[in-house]
């Protein structure tokens, strides 16, 4: 791994053997710090560093581990070191203010560990062997804030005051009576997965770290894809009391992700803090890496939150807010999904269906992340299908193998969606996704949002999003749809629905379908109970079969020109 020297979190220098640093007259303000680099373990020595003058050397007996959570550092005592008058260069890209610090030729004696202290976010205790443990408290939340994926704050330019953890001070002394205080920082870089935290400036230093006490009012936010309407990512922000709110993404890489989150910060309204995910994909496969994939793992055992995934757990269950951004749903559907061989339940999806459904935390999604949300879920786990896929083959291999399809259920159990059995849609008239039917119109994504529910029984619901439109739901059934466009709603029709296979098509008679359109600011909101109990006035009735879809009312048809 990388061991390096930090001074006042602006400058940092690459240790090896017999190279020094003088750290000037802030001693306290360097740390020695361990990065885990691409991996969940590993073993780190620090060797012949001297510091204000003084050498010491520290090597760790085994392995800074972080899937348990418990470091162990041994701390030999120091040879004696010569240094020899030279000068060391500071400071590394993007800083352009390197300096030059100049080395004094000095000769010490044997040095020794006199006392560990200042321990923050753990415990240090010594071994029979000498050796020095730390264990890191169970979480940063709640007023005993430590955080092992930054223990000074956003380093190397972040805050190094209350929000850090993971860290310790060491003394050390000679016989001469030379003293050096040295910060060990022990930080375990992010493995599988990018990261970055936005905290609201106007906080004390590192408050912004520390989970807030602000109360989420729940609910949810359905976006069909494209521009996002301004009104309803607002209110959205409201709902999370604008506090802490996590967004997740997939294959994005940091400088994206670092654009995402600041973007929706100001689109919030502002919020105590961001912290945003990105897992990590195989992009030809679409399948999360191995160490992303370490990380579900973590989520579907018993283990979940003690291991590589304790960092997402630990901003979940902290946060009033979660969005999913848009991109690819299959990498969301194996991040959240039970564990495919024993059923085991997935933790992180625990915890946002249990805050979402007892109205603490507000859950909202766009394009594929809006596809994720419903209890009914196209997972596009053998890859994307379009409304002409469908309506040609219900059994193509992108949809069904081996007599299972590609639409899963219970990724997330969401309030208004796990009970009334509804997949959501995305992108429904986005002229992007334009497709046709058999006999040649142009459906969109109605046809194959048709041969879904089809394929789910009459029981199935569906809500389906245009693009730069939104569906907010406060947490009391209130509705308001915002944007450009509109949203609809999808039962089978009570009276004359019939759903059979004939050959490779489901033929699905008689679904009923019904608009709302976007207004002004969402003004002119509805009850939730309202959209799905429809009526002849606002109900179009519309059929497919044998890939052909057709109305059984006369037109106009919103959105659609057949």
């Amino acid at each position: 791994g990388d061991i390096r020297v930090w001074q006042d979190r602006n400058r940092t220098q690459e240790i090896v053997s017999g190279q020094s640093w003088d750290a000037g007259s802030a001693p306290s303000k360097v740390f020695v710090e361990s990065e885990l680099a691409g991996s969940s373990s590993m073993t780190w020595t620090v060797t012949e560093i001297g510091i204000n003058g003084l050498a010491f050397n520290a090597v760790a007996s085994d392995s800074v581990n972080f899937e348990n959570y418990a470091a162990t550092m041994a701390v030999t005592n120091m040879a004696p070191l010569q240094f020899q008058a030279k000068d060391i260069l500071l400071g590394i890209p993007p800083y352009p203010d390197l300096d030059w610090y100049d080395m004094v030729e000095a000769t010490f004696g044997d040095a020794r560990l006199v006392s560990i202290d200042r321990v923050r976010g753990g415990d240090v205790k010594q071994a029979d062997d000498g050796s020095w443990v730390y264990t890191p408290h169970d979480t940063f939340r709640n007023g005993s804030p430590w955080d092992p994926y930054h223990p000074t704050g956003d380093a190397p330019n972040g805050d190094d005051g209350a929000a850090g953890g993971a860290m310790f001070q060491a003394t050390f002394a000679d016989d001469a009576g030379l003293r050096l205080k040295v910060n060990v920082v022990l930080e375990a870089s992010h493995s599988g997965y990018s990261f970055y935290h936005r905290g609201d400036a106007t906080q004390p230093a590192g408050k912004n770290w520390v989970d807030t006490a602000v109360q989420g009012k729940g609910g949810l936010m359905l976006v069909g894809g494209g521009d996002h309407p301004k009104d309803a990512y607002k209110r959205f922000g409201g709902q999370a009391a604008h506090g802490d709110i996590v967004v997740i993404a997939n294959n994005m890489d940091q400088t994206k992700l670092i654009s995402e989150v600041d973007s929706l910060f100001g689109e919030f309204g502002g919020a105590h803090a961001i912290d945003g995910f990105s897992f990590d994909v195989v992009t030809v496969t679409h399948l999360l890496t191995g160490s992303a994939k370490k990380i579900v793992d973590d989520l579907t055992t018993a283990n979940a939150g003690k291991g590589l995934s304790s960092e997402f757990i630990d901003k979940l269950m902290g946060a009033e807010g979660l969005y999913f951004v848009g991109g690819d749903q299959w990498p969301y559907v194996q991040l959240l999904e039970p564990d495919a061989t024993t059923g085991g339940a997935n933790r992180a999806s625990g915890i946002i269906s249990g805050k979402n459904s007892g109205g603490a935390m507000a859950v909202g999604g766009t394009s594929a992340g809006l596809a994720i949300l419903g209890k009914q879920v196209f997972s596009a786990k053998w890859g994307g299908v379009d409304s002409l896929d469908m309506l040609q083959n219900a059994k193509n291999a992108s949809f069904e193998r081996e007599g299972k399809t590609a639409i899963v259920a219970d990724v997330l159990t969401l309030k208004f969606l796990a009970g009334k059995n509804v997949l959501t849609e995305t992108h429904f008239t986005d002229p992007k996704k334009e497709s046709l039917d058999l006999s040649g119109h142009q459906v969109y994504r109605l046809g194959r949002f048709m041969e879904f529910l089809g394929s789910l029984g009459n029981t199935a619901k569906g809500i389906a999003v245009d693009d730069s439109t939104a569906l907010t739901i406060n947490n009391d059934g209130k509705c308001n749809v915002y944007g450009s466009k509109a949203v609809y709603f999808a039962k089978a029709d009570p009276v004359i629905s019939s759903i059979t296979v004939v050959g490779q098509h489901i033929n699905y008679v008689g679904m009923d379908l019904r608009h709302w359109l976007a207004t002004d600011n969402g003004k002119d909101g509805f009850d939730l109970d309202i959209a799905w109990n429809f009526d002849a006035l606002n109900t179009e009735r519309v059929s497919v079969e044998n890939g052909v879809v057709s109305w059984l009312d006369a037109p106009p048809h919103y959105g659609f020109n057949f």
